[in-house]
């Protein structure tokens, strides 16, 4: 059985990239990028992305750019080790 200090940990640690990467992508919502960086991960085309970049740098949001995903970096690990302990409570 995990240990429900973890699950708390990890959810926990969670929320709070989630958090901090809602707020601090705010500013990168464009036009071009409706819903932030995630309009840039999920970009079908070059053109599309070129759009965004042009966007921000216009705007001198590059700085914001990466700050954001230096911070996902950080969330990434947390999602996966998040959700196999609370799968592994209710099997």
């Amino acid at each position: 059985m995990t240990n429900i200090r973890i699950i708390l940990f990890l959810l926990t640690g969670t929320l709070f990239f989630f958090l901090v990467l809602r707020f601090q992508g705010k500013q990168l919502q464009t036009p071009s990028s409706p819903a932030g960086i995630v309009s840039f991960e999920l970009a079908g085309t070059a053109q599309e992305t070129s759009q965004m970049l042009d966007a921000w740098k216009h705007s001198s949001s590059m700085g914001s750019v990466r700050m954001n995903i230096l911070i996902d970096f950080l969330f990434i690990p947390f999602l996966p080790y998040c959700f196999t302990p609370c799968v592994e409570v209710y099997q």
